[in-house]
């Protein structure tokens, strides 16, 4: 079988690829894997002038990209596409690979679910938000199905075929812990992402600040790993600054590879979502994030609940409070010794997470349901029960 995986990403994206990139190119692998051939075909964000600004909130203008048709779509069998917001100029683009490919399966990725509230706060935004609801409605005009993270029957009309973020664990070194990982003397956690308000960063920053105004010994360091398109780091800057905590936080910018592998060496603990209420989310998650730690060997922290089952890695998991209260620096000092008890926790913490990252979240067992339904070794009903 023949098919397409599409996306919109910028020029280049995938030259280095990391987070969203590393995990679409891991889709296509396991795609391949299953004996689908999948081609990459990435529409690329138009240029975010002042003009396009303004046009952009125009009802029949692209919000971020266009989707010209291409004759190489044509008598495909299949076409995974990682859903942007709704346009019309996507609507546009499923019904022409629908009327040139009647008899191929169209399945619509959705990274977020429900989304609505992301954009809801700014007047400005509004138009945007208009022109998503009118025009997802379309989509079960032309797509079988959805994708998504969590437990729906169906979205937008269409049937759902629910899993849960993976990652190639095999491609994922596990931490080799350094010295100062070990070290007794200082407590090091590390945060990687591309940075954004609903990460949550802040609450540790903030409850670091509290817990050393209120006269905490332990040295804490976090190792903050990652860039933003928005303001999100300077905030975290300034936040570092005001709180008074500047030689408890290292702002890395964005690395790849040895350099950020090095970086994982160096640290014990991870930091998960811990702002997705920001996003108007439930608290229910499949964030890749934890998936990378899981593979990695670090025990996280976090304020969502998981997708799946985590009994068995329940120790390795510190929860925090789903809202905007800083990070209780104290009860999680409390997660981390009892963690690292004894001098070979880390080793075993290693084990024990790659071994469930293997089990749950690895991409041949997470992206299942879709290949077999795909091959056609299952039916839509059969994994959308």
């Amino acid at each position: 079988m023949n098919g397409f995986y599409l996306c919109t990403e910028e020029e280049g994206y995938f030259d280095n690829p990391h987070g969203v990139a590393k995990k679409i190119l891991s889709q296509i692998k396991t795609f391949e894997k299953a004996g689908l051939n999948t081609t990459l075909y990435p529409f690329h964000f138009l240029p975010n002038t002042k003009v396009r600004k303004a046009l952009r909130r125009v009802p029949f203008c692209s919000v971020a990209c266009n989707f010209p048709f291409q004759p190489q779509f044509q008598n495909a069998d299949f076409f995974y596409i990682r859903t942007p917001r709704g346009e019309y100029s996507f609507v546009q683009l499923l019904k022409k690979l629908r009327a040139y490919n009647p008899k191929a399966k169209i399945l619509l990725e959705l990274a977020t679910y429900p989304y609505d509230s992301e954009n809801a706060g700014r007047m400005v935004d509004i138009p945007f938000v208009l022109k998503d609801r009118v025009n997802r409605n379309k989509y079960k005009k032309y797509a079988d199905c959805m994708i998504t993270f969590g437990q729906f029957d169906r979205i937008f009309g269409l049937p759902v075929i629910s899993t849960v973020n993976g990652v190639m664990v095999d491609d994922i070194r596990p931490v080799q812990p350094s010295a100062k990982a070990l070290s007794q003397d200082t407590v090091n956690v590390i945060a990687v992402a591309m940075l954004a308000a609903w990460h949550g960063y802040d609450r540790f920053l903030r409850g670091l600040g509290a817990y050393y105004k209120n006269g905490g010994t332990r040295n804490i360091v976090l190792h903050l790993v990652g860039i933003s398109t928005d303001d999100t780091l300077a905030n975290l800057k300034q936040l570092a600054k005001a709180q008074n905590i500047e030689e408890h936080v290292i702002f890395y910018g964005a690395k790849t590879g040895a350099e950020l592998d090095a970086i994982y060496d160096d640290c014990a603990i991870g930091l998960e979502c811990l702002g997705t209420f920001r996003q108007g989310t439930t608290r229910s998650s499949s964030s890749l994030k934890s998936r990378e730690y899981w593979s990695k060997g670090l025990p996280l922290v976090t304020a969502c609940t998981f997708t799946q089952n985590t009994d068995e890695i329940s120790g390795y998991i510190h929860t925090v409070p789903f809202d905007d209260t800083p990070v209780d620096i104290p009860a999680f000092l409390q997660f981390y010794d009892t963690v690292y008890a004894s001098d070979n926790t880390h080793e075993n913490a290693i084990t024990t997470l790659r071994n469930y990252a293997y089990k749950t979240c690895d991409m041949s067992v997470t992206m299942k349901p879709v290949t077999d339904y795909i091959s056609g070794k299952a039916t839509l009903e059969d994994v959308t029960k």
